[in-house]
């Protein structure tokens, strides 16, 4: 039986980021369906328990013996002070990469083929080195439902820097455009700068912040559309799981957001402006960002056909899949050389 062990750092904090969402729905799908050649355990930090079935997880410790050490981050403590000790490790997909390339090409998965090529480029590494494991989306969390009686349109994301990564920028612009729509706001944790999402004092503007990720399936079903305002995505989990809930996407084509999305709202060309220290949309591309929404809103058959498309994309997410694309490359670091 081969012994392999994801070495993190939290399932739970005060705020909802995606590392730790991908981090619950590992230890959730890949510890119910481990097949029998297979023994998977976790190594969080101290008191960390997982947020669902903790009792079928197993928990070690970061420097139990006998287990193959994945490292899913390049950048905690753990990472840099071992990666040089033994060669029974892999990494990712939680990759910094303007941090210095392992010291050995080693295993390495990535949640999308954008960000592959990325690691090839960025540190010159061997692309048969590399697997592609997306992301999972839970559908026992993630599901359609019924839809607010007010339109309703949805963000999700963090401002805790000024580079505007993730657009919360579009929201106010287009709360303000379309009065009679309902806009809400999911932070991961309480924005920095609040007074950027209600300028004009909007009404039909709610924000909500810290949303336990055991509750977010009960908010976005409840959404007519998704609006991503990212400039940059790695695995957009917060994209597939609405897209799970029949709930179609509008989103900049960014980063790995054509790869996960490709059946929805895709924007090209877009533009952004850049005033020390912040890095955001152009009006003209917010613009855009409007267009597209009155486009969708204004077009039922366009909605209806984008809906069952988010579906059925969503379905690339189901842990069954992604769960066994864990698993054979496990099954590869058994056989990887010394």
């Amino acid at each position: 039986m081969f012994r392999f062990k994801f070495v993190m750092d939290v399932f739970q904090s005060g705020a909802w980021f995606g590392p730790i969402c991908v981090q619950n729905m590992r230890a959730k799908w890949l510890s119910l369906l481990c097949p029998a050649d297979l023994q998977v355990a976790f190594a969080p930090d101290p008191g960390q328990v997982p947020l669902y079935d903790p009792e079928r997880v197993t928990l070690i410790s970061k420097e139990e013996p006998g287990w193959w050490d994945h490292y899913v981050y390049n950048y905690k403590p753990h990472f840099t002070q071992r990666q040089d000790k033994g060669t029974a490790w892999s990494l990712g997909p939680n990759i910094d990469l303007t941090l210095p390339k392992p010291t050995r090409e080693v295993p390495i998965v990535v949640c999308s083929q954008t960000f592959k090529q990325h690691v090839i480029d960025s540190w010159r590494y061997s692309s048969e080195k590399i697997w592609v494991i997306p992301n999972m989306v839970d559908p026992t969390l993630f599901s359609p439902g019924k839809k607010a009686d007010q339109v309703t349109v949805g963000w999700v994301g963090y401002d805790v820097d000024d580079a505007q990564i993730k657009g919360a920028e579009v929201i106010p612009y287009l709360a303000a455009r379309f009065p009679d729509v309902r806009f809400e706001m999911v932070f991961a944790a309480p924005p920095r700068y609040p007074e950027r999402y209600s300028p004009q004092k909007l009404s039909n503007l709610k924000l909500y912040t810290a949303v336990p990720h055991a509750q977010m399936g009960q908010l976005i079903r409840r959404w007519h559309v998704l609006v991503s305002g990212s400039k940059y995505e790695t695995g957009a989990t917060h994209m597939l799981e609405a897209m799970a809930c029949g709930v179609p996407v509008i989103a900049a084509s960014y980063g790995a957001i054509p790869e996960v999305a490709a059946s929805q709202f895709i924007l090209s060309d877009m533009k952004c402006t850049y005033e020390p220290p912040r890095y955001t949309y152009t009006a003209e591309s917010l613009e855009r960002f409007a267009d597209a929404l009155a486009k969708l809103l204004g077009d039922r058959q366009l909605y209806e056909q984008k809906v069952r498309d988010a579906l059925a994309e969503s379905k690339k997410a189901d842990p069954h899949v992604i769960a066994h694309k864990w698993f054979d490359f496990m099954r590869s670091c058994q056989a990887w050389p010394d």
